[in-house]
């Protein structure tokens, strides 16, 4: 096949791309973009003659701005692409993947790889694929000048300079007229053995001398597009949450029925309170999904006003796909706030249960562990919540304030407190009041004794002594201490963990 064109070989950034010449028809058409997008583009038919092959392929690899390696069955069986591969990433090169397609990985290759940006090629559209690896590779401005020739701010001369939006992104990277001032570009991250890609939405505003650029960011899925990906993201979320609350509700009717031999109800009442657990109750759905609409106006915002801009700000109708995310989003809230409530009421109803009508036998403490358990299934769930919260919005990257996000966590955190506390409260406060009024018995009684004068009674004090220890030893938590400790520490031990490794994760990002 005729080669695209001559590789570069003046001293410019540039792009090293490794592929297999199997592979070559794919690649060039790529390579083509790249150069007719001003990118210097180095691949090995432009070695001098009588230049050593593995010399310049090293020296090559070592002054390139970017190791990109296309992907696909042929490169991974190739030795050459995987010598030049572990060549780039051991002297830490910037590396770059592009899955032509679907392709098993050789484990050596992959553990080469595993940590590097890629882009499933074979799974995008040709025009999603080429705006994100134009974004990828926004280090290297085309022309050989870098975005560190630019200052973090734009000139003084823009400072009351309309926006403008123009699309699409390779347009714009081709326009070679003006120079491009970048104020903010794309970022991949790690989240454990998956790396994240985020689409570029360009907002770009001219002068008379500058190209102004600046970027709001998409989270982008690697098998998806971006408004279908994010719509199936929150319609997973959507059916998660509504699975977890509702596994949460009957395993509260589970607790309940454990301790039905203690209920002094009838079987109608005891059955009423048990379907009591599922129901809604008083308070309408309309009230919590109204409370629930600033928390989705919150998201909203820490994602850039993803939807409101589109749909307001610059008149643009959302997609089929944005609009079904729009609306699973604000979804996910209503369930959200639904789900509080009702952990809320049963909360409540367990409490009540406990202190009114459970009759309660001092010697047999343990059977009345399910109440603690009620609560502590509830504060499960809300230390759950806790820990993905900075998980999302740390790990991830995304742009936030502290000064919203850590109230959300704080009532979050009281929340949580007062939904395992309150199911043990009626039957804590029963138990305290049943020995306080037991112990007055058996003192009563003993005074009797001590004050008789009837011979042989020495046993039934005796007895009595070692009943009054036994009540006196009762516990008024129906679980034992040690219990407690040990469930604390691994209940928030590891979302503290998780939360300390997403700030120093976002801290290092910021910085980087």
């Amino acid at each position: 096949m005729p080669k695209p064109f001559q590789a570069y070989q003046g001293e410019e950034p540039f792009i090293f791309v490794s592929y297999a010449h199997e592979d070559s028809e794919a690649v060039f058409r790529v390579m083509k973009m790249l150069r007719s997008n001003g990118f210097n583009v180095w691949y090995d038919d432009g070695i001098h003659p009588g230049s050593v092959w593995r010399d310049e392929i090293a020296n090559r690899i070592l002054k390139c701005e970017v190791f990109l390696y296309f992907l696909s069955p042929h490169s991974a069986e190739s030795k050459y692409c995987a010598q030049e591969a572990n060549f780039a990433v051991d002297h830490e090169k910037q590396t770059l993947v592009v899955h032509l397609e679907s392709t098993i990985i050789p484990p050596g290759l992959l553990l080469t790889l595993s940590d590097r940006q890629a882009i499933l090629k074979y799974d995008l559209p040709d025009n999603q694929f080429t705006d994100l690896l134009l974004s990828a590779l926004s280090n290297v401005h085309p022309g050989g000048e870098t975005l560190d020739a630019y200052s973090d701010m734009p000139p003084t001369e823009c400072a009351d300079t309309e926006m403008v939006d123009i699309a699409p992104l390779s347009q714009i990277m081709a326009a070679q007229d003006k120079p491009v001032w970048f104020i903010r570009i794309s970022q991949r991250t790690k989240l454990g053995p998956i790396t994240l890609f985020f689409l570029v939405a360009p907002i770009f505003y001219l002068t008379d001398r500058w190209l102004h650029a600046e970027y709001q960011f998409h989270f982008l899925s690697l098998s998806a597009y971006s408004g279908s990906g994010y719509a199936l993201g929150n319609a997973l979320a959507l059916a998660y949450t509504i699975s977890v609350v509702n596994f949460v509700l009957r395993k509260s009717q589970t607790y309940l029925d454990n301790v039905r031999h203690c209920l002094r109800v009838s079987e109608t009442a005891y059955l009423k309170i048990r379907h009591f657990l599922l129901a809604e109750g008083s308070v309408p759905l309309f009230w919590i999904a109204l409370a629930g609409v600033p928390f989705a106006l919150l998201v909203n915002y820490l994602q850039g006003w993803r939807f409101v801009s589109e749909l307001i700000l610059r008149g643009k109708p959302m997609s089929v796909w944005d609009s079904w995310a729009t609306m699973y989003q604000a979804l996910v809230w209503i369930v959200l706030f639904q789900a509080i409530y009702l952990f809320a009421k049963n909360a409540r109803l367990f409490s009540l249960l406990g202190r009114r009508y459970t009759h309660i036998n001092l010697l047999r403490a343990e059977e009345l562990a399910p109440f603690f358990f009620a609560g502590l299934n509830n504060m499960l769930i809300m230390v759950g919540g806790l820990s993905i919260i900075p998980i999302v919005y740390l790990v991830m990257g995304l742009r936030y304030h502290l000064a919203i996000v850590v109230p959300i966590l704080l009532l979050l955190g009281i929340a949580s407190v007062y939904l395992v506390m309150v199911p043990t409260k009626g039957i804590r406060t029963r138990i305290k009041e049943l020995k306080r009024t037991e112990l007055a018995n058996i003192s009563i009684k003993m005074d009797a004794l001590l004050a008789s004068t009837t011979a042989g009674r020495e046993k039934e004090l005796a007895d009595l002594v070692a009943y009054q220890t036994v009540v006196e030893k009762a516990k008024i938590w129906p679980v034992p201490l040690p219990f407690l400790v040990r469930f604390t520490f691994f209940v928030f031990f590891p979302p503290a963990v998780w939360i300390v490794g997403g700030v120093i994760e976002y801290l290092i990002t910021s910085v980087n």
